[in-house]
C-alpha cells in the first residue's frame, strides 16, 4: 500500500504491479518513497496520541479521527526541520496541534468558556504543574459537566538515521493522569511530580477532556 494527499484527505492505494525492487529503488518512485517515508512516521505519532486517551482510546479508533490527526501531523512534519522524507518534528512545528479535537461534535469549547490546561516547568528532577488563579475555568456548560480530566504526554523526539525512529523510547508516549472537579479548579494550586532522567527534549503535550453524565468527552491537543 501507497498514501498520499489528495483533496484534502489522506487515501491509500495499492502500488499494483510495480515490482517491489522498481518501487524501492527507482528513481521514478523517489518522490513516493519520501512522501510514504513521512506518512509512516506522521502515522505512528497519531498512534501515540490516541493511545494517550488510556480506556477511552476505543471511542476514537475509526478512520475519521486517526485520518485528520495523521493529517494534522503531516502537516506539521512539513514544518519540521530536515529535507523532505528525513524532516523530523520540532516543538515548534508541533504547535499545529493546539485546538485539534478528536471528535468534533464535542468539541471542548462549546463546554466552558475558557479552557486552559496547567502550565508546566522543568524543576529539579521533576515537573512542577501550577494553575494560576487568572487562569479560572467558568462558564461550565451544560451542568452536568462536572470534572475536567487532563493527561500530560511525554514525547520524545525523532530521529532520522537510514529510517525513522525515536530518541528516547523508554519515554516516548508514558503519560500521567489529573481529574479534578470542575468547581474546585477556581482557585490556583501547585503540584511537583517527581521525573528523574527526564531528558531535557522531550516534548509535554496535554490531551485535554471533560466529564458529563459519568462519560468523558470533549477530549482536545493543548500545546504546553
Amino acid at each position: 500500500m501507497v498514501y498520499y494527499h489528495l483533496n484534502g484527505r489522506y487515501v491509500g492505494r495499492r502500488i499494483g504491479k510495480v515490482a517491489p525492487e522498481d518501487y524501492r529503488e527507482g528513481a521514478n518512485f523517489e518522490g513516493l518513497r519520501k512522501q510514504q517515508s513521512e506518512f509512516g512516521m506522521a502515522s505512528r505519532y497519531s498512534k501515540v496520541l490516541r493511545q494517550a486517551l488510556g480506556e477511552h482510546q476505543r471511542l476514537f479508533q475509526g478512520p475519521e479521527c486517526s485520518g485528520r490527526l495523521t493529517g494534522v501531523l503531516r502537516e506539521c512534519l512539513k514544518r519540521g526541520e530536515g529535507a523532505t522524507g528525513q524532516r523530523v518534528f520540532s516543538k515548534q512545528c508541533l504547535k499545529g496541534l493546539e485546538g485539534f479535537a478528536f471528535d468534533q461534535r464535542y468539541a471542548l469549547g462549546r463546554h466552558f468558556s475558557v479552557v486552559r490546561a496547567p502550565a508546566v516547568k522543568r524543576q529539579g528532577e521533576g515537573l512542577q504543574l501550577y494553575f494560576k488563579a487568572e487562569d479560572t475555568i467558568f462558564g461550565i456548560r451544560p451542568p452536568r459537566a462536572t470534572h475536567l480530566i487532563w493527561r500530560l504526554l511525554l514525547l520524545s523526539p525523532v530521529e532520522y538515521q537510514d529510517g525513522y525512529g525515536v530518541k528516547y523510547p523508554e519515554w516516548h508516549g508514558q503519560g500521567l493522569l489529573f481529574k479534578y472537579a470542575a468547581e474546585g479548579l477556581r482557585e490556583a494550586w501547585t503540584e511537583e511530580i517527581a521525573l528523574p532522567d527526564l531528558p531535557e527534549d522531550v516534548v509535554l503535550l496535554w490531551v485535554i477532556g471533560h466529564q458529563s453524565a459519568g462519560r468523558a468527552k470533549g477530549w482536545m491537543i493543548h500545546v504546553s
